[in-house]
């Protein structure tokens, strides 16, 4: 749609519809505060509107193209991000709304953003890479290559030790953040997975798919061997350990 809507979360009542872009409209985000909202679209304009009332407040670079895959606040809502479908990621000051930095480095669409913590920002593209930047020096850390296919989101656990990542390979990847290898390949959708996100206690990874279902997945480890130990009727082989709880020997 060109005018998403906005919802009151409590009555379902419709309150009003952001209307302005001239093409579907591809992201929305809420300020951390909850007072404005970024829209990107593939008319390749990111906007600012009034949370309280949908006004417009700005029009962020009239592109014409590239269209903006993705679009966001920063976690202390001083920043405004876009990420288009040429690999870039544009950044706004959220307050004077004029452009302060951009990020390039991915060869095709950014499809996902995320803040992590000691100044980090990551980027999930289509080039089938996820990447961690210093937001500052928009200096690449990390790139994290696994995945056969697009990237479509990146998310950070609470703790900041983890990252993980969904693809059109049809898995969920999770990342060591500090040296960046992969750490676990999580399966069981039948098509690509497009959302992926912690639970606030980083316990659970909630991930959704095309293929009409959602799944949670529980990450620790000493969890996961409990829960194993309850339902599988036999023990488990050593390849099997390694594939489903990531441990080289079975406990």
């Amino acid at each position: 749609t060109r005018t998403p809507p906005v919802w009151d979360v409590e009555t379902g009542e419709l309150l009003f519809t952001l209307d302005g872009h001239l093409d579907s409209v591809r992201a929305v985000a809420f300020s951390p505060d909850g007072s404005r909202i970024v829209t990107g679209s593939w008319d390749g304009t990111a906007r600012v509107w009034d949370a309280a009332t949908g006004e417009q407040l700005a029009v962020l670079g009239v592109w014409n193209r590239p269209a903006v895959i993705t679009a966001g606040f920063s976690p202390d809502g001083r920043s405004i991000v876009a990420g288009d479908e040429d690999g870039n990621v544009t950044v706004w000051n959220a307050a004077s709304l004029k452009m302060e930095r951009r990020f390039s480095g991915h060869t095709s669409f950014v499809a996902g953003l995320d803040f992590g913590t000691d100044g980090r920002f990551l980027t999930a593209s289509e080039d089938g890479t996820a990447r961690v930047w210093d937001f500052e020096t928009r200096e690449v850390r990390r790139t994290l290559r696994g995945h056969t296919a697009r990237v479509h989101q990146v998310d950070v656990s609470p703790d900041g030790t983890r990252i993980a990542t969904s693809s059109d390979d049809g898995t969920v990847r999770l990342w060591d953040s500090a040296t960046g290898e992969e750490q676990l390949t999580l399966q069981g959708h039948s098509y690509l997975v497009y959302g992926v996100d912690f639970s606030p206690d980083g316990r659970l990874l909630a991930t959704a798919s095309p293929d009409g279902t959602a799944a949670l997945h529980l990450l620790p480890i000493d969890e996961l061997v409990e829960v194993a130990r309850e339902r599988v009727t036999r023990d488990l082989t050593d390849e099997e350990c390694r594939q489903y709880l990531h441990l080289e020997r079975c406990p």
